[in-house]
């Protein structure tokens, strides 16, 4: 997309794909109105061939109605017209959406978060940087809260909270970026959470792959769960289909724009990059217990 002041190539032509699309549609439009109301005079003024299926004899043409071509076209030209003036006063008389002033987080994570039933348990925070490409693309009232999470036994959580400003195209799909970064999604699914708070969560976990090469020179395969969700004034899905359906809803019928935050839980499989490491079911426990532990400090409960 590049930045706002240097948009790519692709966001630009983009602007020109809307005009061909909308364009399309009307021409769809014209093509249903023809089908619905056809010309019923064509052919009828002019001579027509002996062989001709169409000719007509005297007394044919003494029943068809006058009616011609043009009229049916200014028919259908004023009910386009009609359409597009009642989309001009909805534009016209209709408030911007309004943004809502309360997010469904809080832009502060803890320094310690204990897991119970792990060796180690308690798990110390540091600050994780945010990227000179995640500042460069995404926009200037974009907040971030990130840190690394280590509990000195060998296991490490990356945690992550993108909230958005007025412009929804921070909060994207995480299969786009993991892509760019070289990972290979190879499963999805919906888990469940009980929260320490009593309440319930649903998150949506990403096992993914990806090659690396070792300190010994060798290639080798390392696997992670990513677990994600998404998070508004009193709204908690994973769904990012129900999220663009929730934001596309309030903002025709209630006029409000929701501040989307996009909630990140992420650890590697370390079996899969040393002898010690812990294993896929171990690492998904461990990280449903963490976010478990976690979300009640900074997540509004709706």
């Amino acid at each position: 997309m590049g930045t706002n002041e240097n948009p790519s190539w692709f966001h630009e032509a983009c602007g020109y794909v809307v005009f061909i699309v909308v364009l399309g549609l009307e021409c769809l439009l014209g093509f249903l109105l023809s089908a619905w109301y056809p010309v019923r005079s064509a052919g009828i003024s002019g001579e027509t061939s002996a062989t001709s299926p169409t000719r007509l004899n005297e007394e044919d043409r003494s029943s068809v109605p006058a009616s011609g071509g043009a009229e049916d076209a200014a028919w259908r030209s004023g009910i386009i017209l009609f359409l597009a003036m009642v989309m001009g006063g909805v534009y016209w008389t209709s408030a911007p959406p309004n943004l809502s002033s309360e997010a469904g987080v809080t832009m502060t994570l803890p320094d310690r978060v204990q897991v119970p039933d792990l060796t180690g348990g308690d798990f110390f925070g540091s600050q994780a940087a945010v990227s000179e490409t995640e500042h460069t693309i995404l926009p200037a009232d974009t907040e971030f809260a990130r840190k690394n999470y280590d509990d000195f036994h060998g296991h490490n959580i990356f945690f992550s909270i993108v909230l958005s400003g007025k412009q929804q195209y921070t909060i994207h799909p995480p299969q786009v970026c993991l892509v760019a970064q070289g990972w290979n999604i190879i499963h999805e699914e919906n888990v469940p959470i009980h929260l320490a708070s009593g309440q319930d969560l649903v998150v949506r976990n990403l096992t993914i792959q990806r090659d690396v090469i070792d300190s010994r020179k060798r290639h080798r395969s390392v696997y992670a769960y990513y677990m994600y969700w998404y998070v508004a004034d009193g709204i908690t899905t994973p769904s990012r289909d129900v999220r663009n359906w929730v934001s596309s809803w309030d903002r025709i019928l209630h006029n409000r724009d929701h501040r989307w935050a996009y909630v990140i839980a992420m650890s590697l499989i370390t079996e899969s990059s040393r002898p010690d490491g812990i294993n896929a079911e171990q690492t998904r426990k461990m990280l449903a217990d963490f976010i478990s532990q976690i979300v009640p400090t900074f997540q509004r409960q709706g």
